[in-house]
């Protein structure tokens, strides 16, 4: 996909529908795709993060009431917040404004298990943040298994859910073991999730 053209065809829809927020929530939409793009190939989303984020933010100038637009926003934020952790900076920050972004998005939208799989993902980077440093993080994957397990409840069949909720066990097992605590329950569980979540998508 042409990014940088699809970018000027979104600029161009913008200007003849100034106050159409579908135009800016689908031009956050295409930059987030982007930032997957980028991430799986080993390259740095910031970029892309700023434009998805700076679309977002125009959609919701507009439709400050749209679920959908606080999805996108604590989804770009999560993925950046992700990237951060990953090459080792402090996510911290960015992960707390998807988790603020997520939790609009579901009061919005009580029934899309997506912003709670999202805002488990979020508080379950926290966590993994939290333990890197030498922090208890038990706190952020209990709120990351809570927000995972409603996701379920509203989507059964939802296999990231389950497959999210599987490394939030294992993350918590490995915290308890290092700890000196009896991490078999936790591994237990993940277990059984990360079984689930292949059981649903092989």
């Amino acid at each position: 996909m042409d990014y940088e053209r699809a970018a000027d065809a979104y600029e161009a829809a913008r200007g003849i529908a100034l106050s159409d927020a579908a135009v800016y929530e689908a031009e956050c939409e295409m930059w987030v795709q982007r930032m997957e793009v980028e991430l799986n190939s080993g390259k740095s989303p910031k970029a892309s993060f700023e434009r998805a984020l700076g679309a977002c933010e125009g959609a919701l100038t507009i439709h400050p009431e749209s679920g959908a637009g606080h999805g996108r926003k604590a989804w770009a934020l999560w993925m950046y917040g992700n990237y951060l952790g990953g090459s080792g900076q402090d996510p911290s920050d960015i992960l707390k404004k998807a988790i603020q972004a997520a939790e609009v998005a579901a009061r919005l939208e009580p029934r899309n298990a997506n912003h709670l799989d999202t805002l488990g993902n979020a508080y379950a980077d926290i966590g993994s943040y939290e333990m890197s440093r030498g922090n208890n993080p038990l706190e952020s994957f209990r709120l990351s298994a809570e927000a995972l397990e409603k996701a379920i409840e509203l989507h059964p069949n939802f296999a990231w859910a389950y497959n999210d909720l599987g490394s939030v066990y294992r993350s918590i097992g490995e915290y308890e073991a290092s700890r000196g605590i009896d991490p078999a329950k936790a591994f237990s569980k993940s277990i059984v999730y990360r079984k689930q979540a292949v059981e649903l998508d092989p």
